[in-house]
C-alpha cells in the first residue's frame, strides 16, 4: 500500500490512531504527551457526564423533582459550559489541523471580559451557586412548615 518516489517511500495517513513515524522524531514527546493530556480531557469529561446523566436516573426513580431541577440542571450546564466547551475545542483542533493554543484560549475566557463567551461563564457560575445552595434553602424552609 505504499508507492515510492525515488529512495522515499510514502504512505496515505492513517484515519486512526497515531502514525509510527512519531517514533523516534525530535518532537515525540511533547506530541504525545499532548495527546494523552487532550485525550485524558476528553474520557474526564464524557465520564463526568456519565456521572451525572446516571445521577437523573437516580432522582427520576426515586421520584425527587428537587433533584432533578436544582443538581442536575446547573450541573450539566456547569459541567458543559466550561470543559464542554474545552472538549469541543479540542476536537474542533483535532479535525481542522488548527494552531490554536487551547490554554491561552480557557485562560483569556475568564480575563477577557468583553467576549461574547463571557455569558456562558456567567451563567455557569450561576448554575454552580444555584447548585450549592438552592437545596439546601428549600429543605431548610420545608423544615420551618
Amino acid at each position: 500500500d505504499a508507492y515510492t518516489t525515488g529512495l522515499v517511500k510514502y504512505r496515505d495517513p492513517y484515519p486512526f490512531g497515531v502514525d509510527p513515524s512519531w517514533r523516534g522524531s525530535r518532537s515525540e514527546l511533547a506530541f504525545l504527551n499532548s495527546m494523552k493530556m487532550k485525550m485524558s480531557i476528553l474520557f474526564g469529561v464524557a465520564h463526568m457526564n456519565l456521572g451525572i446523566i446516571l445521577s437523573y436516573f437516580n432522582a427520576r426513580f426515586f421520584g425527587s423533582s428537587l433533584d432533578i431541577r436544582y443538581q442536575f440542571v446547573p450541573q450539566m450546564i456547569f459541567l458543559n459550559s466550561l470543559f464542554g466547551y474545552l472538549s469541543l475545542l479540542i476536537i474542533v483542533k483535532w479535525c481542522s489541523g488548527s494552531q490554536a493554543d487551547l490554554y491561552h484560549v480557557m485562560i483569556y475566557m475568564f480575563l477577557s471580559p468583553t467576549d461574547e463567551l463571557d455569558c456562558v461563564i456567567a451563567f455557569g457560575f450561576n448554575c454552580s451557586s444555584m447548585d450549592a445552595l438552592s437545596k439546601t434553602f428549600y429543605t431548610k424552609e420545608a423544615s420551618y412548615r
